[in-house]
Protein backbone atom coordinates (compact mmCIF):
# COMPACT_ATOMS: atom_id res chain seq x y z
CA UNK A 1 0.00 0.00 0.00
CA UNK A 2 1.19 3.47 -0.58
CA UNK A 3 1.79 6.01 2.33
CA UNK A 4 0.92 9.38 2.15
CA UNK A 5 2.06 11.09 5.53
CA UNK A 6 1.02 8.27 7.02
CA UNK A 7 -2.38 7.83 5.49
CA UNK A 8 -3.61 5.02 3.37
CA UNK A 9 -5.16 4.78 0.44
CA UNK A 10 -8.82 2.78 1.02
CA UNK A 11 -8.70 1.54 -1.74
CA UNK A 12 -5.58 -0.42 -2.25
CA UNK A 13 -6.78 -1.15 1.03
CA UNK A 14 -9.86 -2.81 0.15
CA UNK A 15 -8.29 -4.85 -2.93
CA UNK A 16 -5.52 -6.18 -1.36
CA UNK A 17 -7.89 -7.49 2.24
CA UNK A 18 -10.50 -8.62 -0.50
CA UNK A 19 -13.14 -5.80 0.60
CA UNK A 20 -15.73 -4.91 -0.94
CA UNK A 21 -15.51 -0.38 -1.02
CA UNK A 22 -18.96 0.12 -0.41
CA UNK A 23 -19.52 -2.38 2.53
CA UNK A 24 -16.17 -0.32 3.83
CA UNK A 25 -17.73 2.53 3.57
CA UNK A 26 -21.35 1.44 5.15
CA UNK A 27 -19.96 -0.07 8.14
CA UNK A 28 -17.68 3.24 8.20
CA UNK A 29 -20.87 5.18 8.23
CA UNK A 30 -22.23 3.33 11.38
CA UNK A 31 -19.40 4.32 13.31
CA UNK A 32 -18.81 8.36 13.66
CA UNK A 33 -15.56 8.69 15.16
CA UNK A 34 -14.11 6.95 12.33
CA UNK A 35 -15.48 8.43 9.24
CA UNK A 36 -14.38 11.55 10.60
CA UNK A 37 -10.74 10.33 10.57
CA UNK A 38 -11.46 9.63 6.62
CA UNK A 39 -10.01 12.35 4.15
CA UNK A 40 -9.36 12.89 0.47
CA UNK A 41 -5.49 12.96 -1.23
CA UNK A 42 -4.60 15.59 -3.91
CA UNK A 43 -5.81 12.77 -6.39
CA UNK A 44 -9.47 12.49 -4.81
CA UNK A 45 -9.27 9.36 -3.68
CA UNK A 46 -9.77 8.55 0.27
CA UNK A 47 -7.38 7.93 2.32
CA UNK A 48 -7.76 6.75 6.44
CA UNK A 49 -5.02 6.44 9.23
CA UNK A 50 -3.80 2.63 10.08
CA UNK A 51 -6.04 2.43 12.85
CA UNK A 52 -9.76 3.36 10.82
CA UNK A 53 -8.54 0.69 8.19
CA UNK A 54 -7.93 -2.17 10.69
CA UNK A 55 -10.59 -1.51 13.04
CA UNK A 56 -13.49 -0.82 9.67
CA UNK A 57 -11.17 -3.82 8.20
CA UNK A 58 -11.79 -6.46 11.60
CA UNK A 59 -15.25 -5.28 12.02
CA UNK A 60 -16.15 -6.22 8.29
CA UNK A 61 -13.96 -9.18 7.96
CA UNK A 62 -13.41 -10.26 12.15
CA UNK A 63 -10.09 -12.36 12.93
CA UNK A 64 -9.80 -14.46 15.54
CA UNK A 65 -7.60 -11.99 17.52
CA UNK A 66 -9.28 -10.67 20.16
CA UNK A 67 -8.19 -7.36 21.84
CA UNK A 68 -8.10 -6.96 25.82
CA UNK A 69 -9.81 -4.49 27.90
CA UNK A 70 -8.39 -2.90 30.73
CA UNK A 71 -10.22 -5.30 33.23
CA UNK A 72 -8.87 -7.95 31.72
CA UNK A 73 -11.76 -9.87 29.76
CA UNK A 74 -11.22 -10.48 26.51
CA UNK A 75 -13.49 -8.71 23.48
CA UNK A 76 -13.85 -9.05 20.16
CA UNK A 77 -12.88 -5.53 17.64
CA UNK A 78 -16.91 -5.45 16.97
CA UNK A 79 -17.77 -4.99 20.76
CA UNK A 80 -14.82 -2.43 20.90
CA UNK A 81 -16.26 -0.60 18.69
CA UNK A 82 -19.66 -0.70 19.65
CA UNK A 83 -18.63 0.25 23.06
CA UNK A 84 -16.98 3.40 21.29
CA UNK A 85 -19.89 4.26 19.93
CA UNK A 86 -22.15 4.61 23.03
CA UNK A 87 -18.86 6.41 25.32
CA UNK A 88 -19.12 9.10 22.10
CA UNK A 89 -23.01 9.18 22.50
CA UNK A 90 -22.63 9.48 26.11
CA UNK A 91 -19.74 12.01 26.09
CA UNK A 92 -21.73 14.18 23.59
CA UNK A 93 -25.26 14.32 26.45
CA UNK A 94 -22.52 14.79 28.77
CA UNK A 95 -21.42 17.96 26.97
CA UNK A 96 -24.84 18.86 26.42
CA UNK A 97 -25.75 18.39 30.20
CA UNK A 98 -22.56 20.81 30.90
CA UNK A 99 -23.39 23.26 28.96
CA UNK A 100 -26.58 23.68 30.22
CA UNK A 101 -25.66 23.46 33.40
CA UNK A 102 -23.14 26.37 33.12
CA UNK A 103 -26.05 28.57 31.51
CA UNK A 104 -27.84 28.41 34.45
CA UNK A 105 -25.04 28.61 36.79
CA UNK A 106 -24.50 31.87 35.00
CA UNK A 107 -28.42 33.03 35.29
CA UNK A 108 -28.18 31.99 38.95
CA UNK A 109 -24.98 34.63 39.11
CA UNK A 110 -27.31 37.21 37.93
CA UNK A 111 -29.98 36.96 40.13
CA UNK A 112 -27.82 36.98 43.20
CA UNK A 113 -25.45 39.56 41.52
CA UNK A 114 -28.57 41.58 41.13
CA UNK A 115 -30.06 41.06 44.81
CA UNK A 116 -26.35 42.18 46.77
CA UNK A 117 -26.61 45.58 44.12
CA UNK A 118 -30.27 46.00 45.45
CA UNK A 119 -29.61 45.06 48.87
CA UNK A 120 -26.50 47.71 49.07
CA UNK A 121 -28.61 50.44 47.72
CA UNK A 122 -31.38 49.64 50.27
CA UNK A 123 -28.64 49.66 53.09
CA UNK A 124 -26.84 52.94 52.04
CA UNK A 125 -30.96 54.58 51.84
CA UNK A 126 -31.13 53.56 55.61
CA UNK A 127 -27.54 55.09 55.98
CA UNK A 128 -28.27 58.64 54.77
CA UNK A 129 -32.14 58.66 56.44
CA UNK A 130 -30.29 58.19 59.68
CA UNK A 131 -27.71 61.22 59.26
Amino acid sequence: MRRNRKLFSVSEYCAKKGIEKYRFFEELKKHPKFEDRLETDSKGEYVADRDTLLYIGDIIKPRKAKMHSRAGDKKTVVAVATEMNILAEDNERLRAEVKRLKQENSRLRDILESRVTRRRSEIENVDFEKK
